[in-house]
């Protein structure tokens, strides 16, 4: 009893502080429900069934580079968005460039086609040339890449 009537605005206060310390806890987890959960969150439903593995790439790698306009290939795929870079030799115009990008999406197949998205980003191995770099975009449901503007 001495102890709580000495103390007592020191046990209020503290009481204030621990109310106001859970209220501040339970408004976080209000205001970010997501934490800790997959961040592409139900979009990636179903990629199991298209999956593109590490071979694959590797092989379309290796089939863009045996191309003589291709200097250098790398595919790189983060959740449902294929990146493609593509290095070129100086000597190549960019409607070849284009049509090289284009050709070469007949490697993948229907059903990867149409459940990922596509980016080809090209460019020049030589850093002077105006012409580059390139993008196209390819949206699932398209057929082909769509080309920014340069």
């Amino acid at each position: 009893m001495k102890f709580s009537n000495k103390n007592k605005k020191g046990t209020i206060i503290l009481i204030v502080i621990l109310i106001l310390l859970l209220g501040l806890i339970f408004i976080y987890r209000f205001l970010s429900p997501n934490t800790g959960k997959n961040e592409y969150g139900d979009r990636l439903k179903g990629i199991e069934k298209v999956e593109i593995t590490k071979q694959t790439q590797k092989k379309y790698v290796d089939e863009l580079e045996e191309n003589e306009k291709v200097k250098k290939a790398s595919v790189d795929i983060k959740g449902r968005l294929i990146n493609i870079i593509i290095t070129l030799n100086s000597d190549v115009s960019r409607d070849k460039s284009k049509e090289l990008a284009n050709e070469s999406l007949k490697f993948f197949e229907e059903e990867e086609l149409s459940y990922y998205d596509i980016q080809v980003y090209l460019k020049s191995d030589d850093s002077k040339n105006k012409d580059y770099p390139i993008i196209g975009y390819k949206h699932k449901s398209k057929d082909k890449l769509v080309w920014s503007n340069n």
